[in-house]
């Protein structure tokens, strides 16, 4: 018998940890956001809480072995497989990933051998699916704008990798209305600074290189929280710098 859809963890099926191991069916629980408003008398609108339900998502399984030590091996590797968390991709979003953790994993019952058992895993730290492969833009020199076409719903995140191609002390970076101000940086020709969400933590974090050491104190007040685009129509991205450099604004689809 075959599985009749796949689910992979960090590019690892559980329909291919073993033959007998069968995915039968794959249940999304779309993510949603609840805010509280209030509107002041004769003044705006306030949030006051703001609460994110993450993305869940249900595995439906079957384990075809009858003998009692065998189906516990099996239920026992498909355990580790869950709890070791990661990227999450399956077969009906493809070009889509989740950050996820295993939140349930199946009773283990050796008379009722031939039920159907459930995995369950919740998008962490990040709460949404986001696109495998983003929207990319590429710009060179002392300055540089474009355009991309921003994918999925809400606010998509976008990351920034720049490359010093002399000594760099300062660059503004945009995308739509939000913008990163970084000074004092002393960035030698070659060096390299990478900006936006960490996957596995959800925080927004500048660095030299994706993992060098922490420029965020780097930033000036004026600046934005993250770099960030609306989803759903164009998006503009800009640079400048006090020297010339190579920088690639990467811009990533979210979906619930």
């Amino acid at each position: 018998m075959k599985s009749l859809c796949g689910a992979w963890l960090n590019g690892l099926g559980l329909q291919d940890i073993d033959s007998a191991l069968l995915l039968t069916e794959i249940i999304h629980l779309p993510a949603a956001i609840r805010c509280r408003e209030v509107s002041l008398p004769g003044g705006p609108l306030l949030t006051l809480q703001r609460e994110t339900r993450p993305a869940r998502v249900l595995l439906r399984f079957a384990a075809h072995e009858e003998e009692p030590v065998r189906r516990g091996q099996l239920l026992e590797r498909a355990a580790a497989w869950a709890l070791q968390g990661g990227r999450l991709t399956v077969s009906d979003r493809p070009g889509q990933a989740l950050r996820v953790r295993c939140t349930e994993l199946p009773e283990h019952s050796t008379l009722h051998w031939t039920k159907e058992m459930t995995l369950a895993f919740e998008g962490r730290p990040y709460p949404l699916w986001r696109d495998v492969r983003p929207q990319a833009a590429e710009m060179t020199g002392r300055s540089g704008s474009a355009e991309v076409w921003v994918p999925g719903c809400g606010v998509s995140p976008v990351s920034v990798t720049l490359q010093a191609k002399e000594r760099l002390t300062a660059v503004r970076l945009a995308a739509g209305d939000s913008f990163i101000e970084l000074s004092g940086l002393a960035l030698a020709k070659g060096e390299r600074l990478w900006l936006g969400e960490a996957e596995e933590t959800g925080l927004f974090e500048i660095r030299r290189g994706q993992t060098g050491g922490s420029l965020l104190t780097k930033r000036t007040p004026p600046s934005s929280d993250a770099l960030c685009l609306p989803a759903g129509r164009r998006g503009s991205l800009s640079y400048s710098a006090d020297a010339a450099a190579d920088v690639l604004f990467e811009v990533w689809g979210v979906h619930p």
